[in-house]
């Protein structure tokens, strides 16, 4: 479902990658295509939250949900859950609970705020550095840590999120708009 790009990290590692693609009819993942390549060794998942070219929205509740009851049912570890929520912040509800991910990662410059991510981990979820030098984030990463584009980007979030209903009633009105616009000028 990620871009070749996006796959790019993980050709230098070595532990295969399994991708799942999106089905033609629904433009989404399917959880039975998902579980039918989880095996004993699956550690992570990852999945885009919402398209950024098609708006189409994955299930990612529903996903996290199959994960569960797949490690229920085999008796194998549930694997790690990762979804990229950068195209979904500011323009529909991004709760990790109720997504149920292990990590969920956001940049600034996707809902107005400052050119700068931020990645939620649970508490139990492991993180590794991938550089060392001071111990900053934790040990996470070396380097000063840019505290004015940090509290950008929370402002930003506090501020999408506190208008999150008015952009969605004006996108939903502009998007019927849109529909009546194209039906006039290409009546069926």
């Amino acid at each position: 479902m990620y871009f070749h790009q996006r796959l790019q990290p993980f050709v230098c590692l070595t532990f295969s990658v399994q991708v799942v693609a999106a089905r033609h009819s629904t433009a989404r993942v399917h959880i039975e295509d998902i579980e039918a390549v989880l095996t004993a060794n699956t550690t992570l998942v990852s999945i885009m939250l919402a398209n950024n070219e098609t708006g189409v929205v994955q299930p990612v509740a529903e996903i996290s949900q199959c994960l569960r009851n797949w490690s229920k049912r085999t008796g194998f570890p549930r694997p790690w859950f990762h979804t990229d929520a950068a195209q979904a912040i500011g323009k529909l509800p991004v709760n990790v609970n109720v997504l149920g991910v292990d990590y969920l990662t956001i940049v600034g410059h996707k809902f107005y705020g400052p050119r700068v991510g931020a990645l939620c981990a649970r508490q139990n979820a492991p993180l590794h550095p991938m550089l060392f030098g001071g111990g900053q984030e934790r040990g996470l990463r070396p380097g000063t840590e840019n505290t004015g584009m940090i509290a950008g980007l929370g402002r930003a979030a506090e501020l999408v999120t506190l208008h999150l209903r008015d952009y969605s009633e004006n996108m939903a009105s502009t998007c019927e708009y849109l529909r009546q616009r194209l039906r006039g000028e290409f009546s069926e």
